[in-house]
């Protein structure tokens, strides 16, 4: 706050003469006021698109969209809330949040809708009205569905999740591509607009195009995805994995070769199914993409698993990015050693004796993360975690053998205590899954330190040694038992009861 005065002219100006500002001191009350509007809120007529019922609120606030972005807002219907993400569109005015409603068999008739906005956790924001539905036609204002193609940026999360199976010559893949938000507006709007002639030139969906036959008339944008029109993508994708890769790249903008760690030309038999969740009206809820497949990997290679996926400007399109990722083996099939060139991006490795398996968790990746991680392909047994378990524990057997075999007069601790180290730290970096030459590098360790240990443990005090001491032999003249401490003989020694000399032969 800025206090200023201008033009300030005194009289009779004196050594004392100036301004004071007082603002908050005992004998001053200060305070500061303002009024501006915050936010309008609108809920208008409600639209109808055959069994679907569309509910638009207006936000008006000179946040723009942030007010909306920034809240956590709701719909209820008849005092039941609407759990589907809302449509949102918006420009430097004002904000269109679009509910979802599916009656069901509750028919139409007097809706109430009720729409509460929670800015920050001390304030809450309440609209209400009430409106009248009729079902099975199409009524009302339809300015929130889009007439060209909607942008893909917004704010969309994308989760994807990938699932591997490694068997030493192929391998199976099982990835999830999760998405909401503005891509998951694109996508509805464009299944929905199948054999749309105005679509613009540079449209992905011309691409479906081909499939306009397939799709009913009355299913062309009804404000929802029809089962042919799921089917239709569906069918485009599998039949061509050049499809799939144009999808992924210029759809998604995410690049197919760092998801799958190949290039999608190169996959066998593949499987691609779409989850549209909940509702399959045209909103901004989540949508799943599945995608089973399959390929070979070169012998003695190195295979990528994963690296960045999100291609060049593709975070203008994704508000956030998640990962998870998993690779598991065969009991006779491994990893011949694992790497990443990111030290940010963290991976655990581990080995179960009857599996191998390498896990990835990565939450809201950030644009500037640039990593790969990637194995060294290797058909080699001795690098599968059954067989690398098994010389391992031979190997210590056999350690431990050797060492009680050359210290049977030794001690036989130090040996024992050298391979126990080494066995124990074996077992360690095999389960921490560091490279198995590492690994069995450990274990043959234990087998040659074994000889030196064993050479240099000192040798053990004899049995007839420690049975002199314990012979004891009697005086003829007085009876006293004398202790003999030496093997020589002959011997002689004085009796401790008589002073006589016993003469041991």
């Amino acid at each position: 706050m800025t206090f200023s005065v201008r033009n300030l002219v005194f009289s009779n100006p004196t050594s004392d003469s100036g301004i004071n500002f007082f603002w908050g001191s005992e004998e001053n009350d200060a305070s500061i006021s303002m009024s501006f509007p915050l936010v309008g809120v609108e809920i208008r007529e409600a639209s109808v698109r055959g069994n679907l019922v569309f509910f638009p609120v207006r936000l008006t606030s000179g946040f723009g969209d942030r007010f909306w972005t920034s809240s956590s807002g709701s719909l209820l219907v008849q005092n039941v809330e609407i759990s589907e993400s809302p449509i949102v569109n918006y420009n430097d005015d004002w904000v269109d949040v679009t509910f979802v409603w599916d009656p069901g068999s509750s028919g139409g008739g007097a809706v109430r809708t009720d729409f509460q906005i929670t800015p920050q956790q001390t304030l809450t924001i309440d609209a209400d009205k009430l409106h009248e539905i009729t079902l099975g036609q199409n009524t009302g204002d339809n300015s929130w569905y889009p007439e060209e193609e909607p942008p893909r940026t917004g704010g969309s999360s994308l989760e994807v999740i990938i699932d591997c199976d490694y068997d030493g010559n192929s391998m199976n893949k099982d990835t999830a591509i999760r998405f909401d938000g503005a891509m998951s507006q694109w996508m509805r709007w464009g299944l929905d607009n199948i054999g749309n002639k105005s679509l613009g030139s540079n449209s992905w969906w011309r691409n479906l195009n081909t499939y306009s036959d397939t799709v009913a008339s009355t299913e062309k944008q009804n404000g929802r995805v029809d089962n042919s029109e799921q089917q239709a993508l569906e069918n485009h994708l599998r039949g061509s994995k050049s499809d799939l890769k144009s999808f992924l790249t210029n759809g998604l903008m995410v690049s197919p070769n760092s998801v799958f760690g190949t290039d999608p030309v190169d996959f066998g038999p593949m499987e691609v199914t779409i989850d549209f969740g909940a509702s399959r009206a045209f909103n901004s809820d989540s949508i799943s993409i599945r995608i089973s497949s399959s390929y070979y990997v070169d012998d003695n290679s190195r295979q990528t698993l994963i690296e960045d996926f999100i291609r060049p400007g593709g975070y203008d399109f994704w508000e956030r990015v998640d990962l998870s990722f998993t690779v598991s083996t065969g009991m006779l099939s491994g990893f011949g050693g694992v790497s990443s060139d990111n030290e940010e991006v963290e991976y655990t490795h581990r080995r179960w004796i009857v599996t191998e398996i390498l896990t990835l968790e990565e939450s809201d990746i950030q644009s500037d993360s640039d990593y790969r991680v990637e194995f060294v392909a290797s058909n080699s047994l001795l690098f599968s975690p059954l067989i690398s378990a098994v010389i391992s524990v031979f190997a210590l057997v056999i350690a431990i053998g050797i060492g009680m075999a050359l210290t049977r007069n030794r001690t036989r601790v130090p040996s024992m205590i050298m391979v126990g180290v080494l066995g124990v730290l074996s077992l360690s970096i095999y389960w921490y899954g560091l490279p198995m030459p590492i690994v069995l590098g450990v274990v043959a360790s234990s087998v040659l330190l074994v000889f030196p240990a064993a050479i240099i443990s000192p040798k053990k005090e004899s049995t007839e040694a420690k049975e002199i001491g314990r012979v004891r032999v009697k005086c003829p003249s007085c009876g006293k038992r004398n202790r003999v401490e030496s093997d020589i003989r002959p011997l002689r020694i004085e009796c401790k009861g008589c002073n006589s000399t016993l003469r041991i032969e």
